[in-house]
């Protein structure tokens, strides 16, 4: 986590891509091919084990939705696109909170309606991104522990 967070961010024109290092992306692909892999391996070798296939799939499943989804940054706002198509954008002025959880390393951003957009720990540019976003809302940081 420590790697990632300092790890510098895309920059492309005016915009700014916060995505996962490439080491949180190796070891999370890694993770979701084995895990998918071995349930399929443990379903269809005798005898069949079910719940260790539904098991080791939950894994793998549980493993692609944590995936680290791209956060983008532009001048008039911020994006966060999840792999399965779930798009969350919010213009700068919308924003209602800062808040950084230590224990985690994440940094939510949330707007008037309710949305969040949250830049974990396994995103790069943890400090740059902290450092947009205030400067952007003029808002005061709330932290915690968790």
């Amino acid at each position: 986590m420590r790697s990632a967070g300092a790890s510098k961010a895309k920059r492309e024109g005016d915009t700014i891509i916060f995505g996962g290092n490439n080491i949180v992306n190796a070891v999370a692909l890694v993770a979701i091919v084995g895990f998918s892999l071995a349930s399929f391996y443990v379903a269809v070798t005798p005898p069949p084990y079910i719940f260790g296939s539904l098991l080791f799939g939950g894994l793998a499943m549980g493993g692609a939705y944590a995936f680290p989804a791209p956060i983008v940054v532009s001048p008039s706002g911020l994006r966060q696109t999840n792999w399965w198509g779930r798009t969350i954008g919010m213009p700068w002025q919308d924003v209602t909170s800062l808040e950084f959880h230590r224990g985690p390393s994440a940094t939510i951003v949330a707007d008037q309606s309710g949305r969040k957009v949250v830049h974990s720990g396994f995103h790069r540019g943890r400090d740059q991104f902290l450092e947009i976003c205030q400067s952007k809302t003029h808002l005061r940081l709330a932290s915690s522990e968790f």
